[in-house]
């Protein structure tokens, strides 16, 4: 693919990032209950089956990955897959970077309610860390009035072991 393309793609990748970005990091403006700090862990409880990987030019890569089951612990605790796009950007040994957005829908309970959630997150990476933000999109059942959001960091990131932070609240 010739250097226009890649650049267009590229433009295409970083446009819907932001987007999704701007959805993550938008203040929540609801009648609601008290906001409530919660931190934990989530990780993945199984090896996640290979990605399907699209190469463009020498240094660019989107992968498209399904990382198998994730489970969740501390203030949000529940199991889930995850699905998610990454583009990769590979300028040496040393220097790679990767953006990528992702997807998880948890069986979860949170604050004794029981439900299904969908977590967007938008993640930032190099070679040896992660970080990036989540948001909770949408819940059912006991879950359909929780709104959160937050921030995670890798703990292991070869492990897929990631710490999290936020904030939750159920609207009325």
């Amino acid at each position: 693919m010739n250097r226009k393309k890649a650049k267009a793609l590229s433009a295409m990748f970083v446009t819907l990032a932001a987007t999704l970005l701007l959805m993550v990091s938008m203040p929540m403006a609801h009648a609601c209950s008290t906001r409530q700090t919660v931190s934990g862990t989530y990780f993945l409880t199984g090896p996640p089956p290979p990605p399907v990987i699209k190469t463009i030019g020498s240094n660019i890569q989107i992968w498209d990955l399904s990382n198998g089951p994730m489970a969740w612990t501390g203030g949000i605790v529940g199991t889930g897959p995850y699905g998610g796009h990454w583009l990769f950007l590979n300028y040496g040994t040393d220097n790679m970077r990767m953006n990528g957005i992702g997807l998880q829908t948890l069986s979860a309970v949170v604050d004794g309610k029981a439900g299904t959630l969908k977590i967007a997150e938008v993640s930032w990476a190099t070679s040896s860390e992660a970080d990036g933000s989540w948001r909770i999109i949408c819940g059912t059942g006991g879950l359909a009035n929780l709104h959160g959001e937050g921030t995670f960091t890798d703990i292991d990131m070869s492990m897929g072991v990631y710490a999290y932070t936020g904030q939750i609240y159920f609207s009325r």
